[in-house]
């Protein structure tokens, strides 16, 4: 069992608790936090909810995240990899890639921190957000949160940008996936999905 202090919490968001693996540089620890429950009619028709319960977020991303692998043969580098579970002293953990820049332990910075600092020019950073929704486009992955909190731009050592990590919201969550079955759905989400990353950053940069 790993064992964690709930003070060493780095991050939050979700509903999961963020750790830093204690004997892993590279991998993080998602501990589930659980929610208020709420009456919902909808949860006595979805056997998921039934079978996985609080779990059932992790269940939707690993289906997702092998139906990648299955396309690709290797995990792409606009996704962090999932490593597992392990029990740890707060719950079950899930394992994660931690996504750092180069040469440093750290995680990377999320892009609404670049995007409120201005660290990276737009010039710079919009190029990067055209490949990543150019990438996992390509692969018809489908992200149910793709706020600018979820993703990181990791940077060389001289803090240049490289690319774009999205770290969590893996998977199609709607009751009824449109987005994984019909191309027609998936092309206008993922064009919408675009539109708003770039307005928020443009409005971002002009203030």
């Amino acid at each position: 069992m790993i064992k964690l202090n709930p003070e060493d919490r780095i991050a939050k968001g979700g509903g999961r608790d963020i750790y830093q693996h204690p004997d892993d540089d590279g991998l993080l620890i998602k501990i589930y936090r659980p929610k208020k429950k709420r009456f919902r009619l909808g949860a006595y028709f979805e056997l998921e909810t039934w079978w996985f319960g609080g779990y059932r977020e992790w269940y939707v991303e690993y289906k997702h995240y092998i139906a990648c692998l299955n396309r690709r043969g290797n995990c792409p580098l606009y996704m962090s990899e999932l490593r597992g579970f392990s029990d740890t002293s707060l719950g079950l953990g899930q394992l994660v890639q931690k996504i750092s820049d180069e040469g440093s332990p750290g995680l990377s910075i999320t892009l609404r921190h670049v995007a409120k600092q201005q660290e990276i020019s737009f010039d710079d950073i919009a190029p990067l957000v055209d490949q990543l929704f150019q990438d996992f486009g390509d692969d018809k992955v489908i992200f149910r949160d793709l706020n600018p909190s979820n993703i990181l731009v990791v940077r060389d050592a001289d803090k240049r940008p490289l690319r774009l990590v999205i770290i969590d919201g893996l998977g199609d969550y709607t009751y009824i996936p449109t987005r994984s079955y019909s191309r027609i759905a998936y092309r206008l989400w993922h064009k919408h999905e675009k539109s708003k990353v770039l307005a928020y950053l443009q409005e971002q940069y002009a203030k």
